[in-house]
């Protein structure tokens, strides 16, 4: 068995992904023969392939015999049959407001309209998809960090003061909680960091 990085394990997976059927199986299989001395369950274990399917490529390749793959035969129901309301949220979102779009869905025409609005619409989500992680790659490169930072308490620094002059007025934690949209144990806290930067001056 050869040792791989994870580069080039990563580099494996995704040249497996780019592949189907038999050119799939054939691709795993020769990667566990040239790596993992031809071991199904090495490669389920390193790669997260189907042992199963490895098995059969390395057969495959003994052999000079491959399947083929009768995907029909495998009972896979059409979209409109599986999701029976995206005919009609199709129709509605294609709906101009002064004319309703009129196409029957039980004819090939019908059918291959909302075949192509559904791909134009899935088109589009992942243009915006890939657009948000653009520009969230953008922005931490120019040293944007996202999210709260460690030790930052944006909200309970804004209110200590408030929390201090109830607890002065002698109001008890959880009464200035409810009234400010804190926990209990924030309250505490506040008061913990106040008592102990009185105490360190």
């Amino acid at each position: 068995m050869i040792s791989l990085s994870k580069k080039h394990i990563t580099t494996i997976k995704d040249a497996a992904k780019k592949l189907t059927g038999a050119k799939r199986r054939e691709f795993q299989a020769q990667v566990s023969i040239d790596y993992l001395n031809s071991k199904a369950h090495l490669a389920e274990r390193i790669f997260g392939w189907d042992r199963k399917t490895v098995a059969l490529g390395l057969n495959e390749l003994r052999s000079g015999v491959v399947c083929i793959d009768d995907f029909k035969a495998r009972g896979n129901k059409k979209t409109e049959a599986k999701m029976p309301q995206l005919k009609i949220d199709i129709v509605e979102l294609a709906e101009p407001e002064s004319q309703r779009l009129q196409f029957d869905l039980a004819t090939p025409q019908g059918k291959l309209i909302a075949t192509l609005m559904a791909g134009l619409a899935e088109f589009e989500r992942d243009l915006l998809r890939e657009r948000v992680r653009s520009g969230v790659k953008a922005a931490k490169a120019r040293g944007v960090v996202f999210g709260r930072r460690l030790g930052q308490r944006v909200k309970s620094d804004k209110l200590a003061p408030k929390v201090l002059a109830l607890v002065a007025a002698g109001q008890s934690y959880r009464q200035i909680g409810r009234q400010l949209d804190l926990s209990k144990n924030t309250v505490l806290e506040i008061v913990k960091r106040e008592r102990a930067s009185v105490g360190s001056d």
